[in-house]
């Protein structure tokens, strides 16, 4: 929570950590009008001068909290699934389960998002951020999409279901109702075309 003030027994480097963190989540619960050295500095629990000792400005900080969110959001990896399920199917879900449990960061990265359509060196640091999770979607394609035999097809397939896995987390973070998006995105599953897994042979 940006409100809470995390501990600072630790070194210096602790400090820094604790400055980037409450940066993310005042970003996540507040957005980017509430980024201020007042705001953070109360929510870290120390004083403009360690806070401008660390960061020469405010606008500095949340360049260095995008990559400290890619970390946190290393969990969206391919998520395990059931041996009849599309492989597109279960990034739904393990996007379903991303709002879910950290809705504070998906709200941050959203506001990356914005704040990069008016910032070209965030707009260059979020699409290295992004190189991770289009590495994983790359692989799925690979091993599950029948459509995707040269490298301009997996590039296509790669951009296709980024675009559509950003709508869905934007679509989910605002939604009353999440099933018919989650309906809308089994359908966009079951469109894509799969890779058939060989039937076994019954033993007679």
């Amino acid at each position: 929570m940006a409100g809470s003030k995390p501990k600072q027994n630790g070194p210096a480097r602790d400090t820094r950590a604790a400055i980037i963190e409450a940066a993310v989540a005042i970003l996540g619960e507040t957005g980017p009008a509430g980024l201020t050295a007042s705001a953070l500095t109360r929510a870290v629990g120390i004083s403009k001068a360690t806070l401008f000792h660390h960061f020469r400005t405010v606008d500095e900080i949340p360049l260095v909290a995008l990559e400290h969110l890619a970390l946190q959001l290393k969990a969206f990896s391919a998520p395990p699934k059931k041996p009849s399920q599309p492989a597109i199917e279960a990034l739904g879900e393990a996007t379903d389960r991303l709002v879910e449990r950290q809705r504070a960061f998906l709200n941050a990265y959203f506001v990356f998002f914005a704040k990069a359509l008016f910032d070209e060196a965030l707009r260059e640091k979020l699409a290295a951020c992004g190189e991770q999770s289009r590495a994983m979607i790359a692989e799925l394609v690979r091993t599950n999409l029948e459509g995707a035999k040269t490298a301009r097809d997996v590039d296509d397939f790669v951009n296709l279901i980024a675009i559509m896995l950003d709508g869905l987390a934007l679509h989910l973070l605002i939604a009353k109702d999440k099933r018919p998006l989650l309906r809308a995105w089994s359908l966009f599953a079951k469109i894509i075309p799969t890779k058939k897994t060989p039937r076994r042979r019954q033993k007679t």
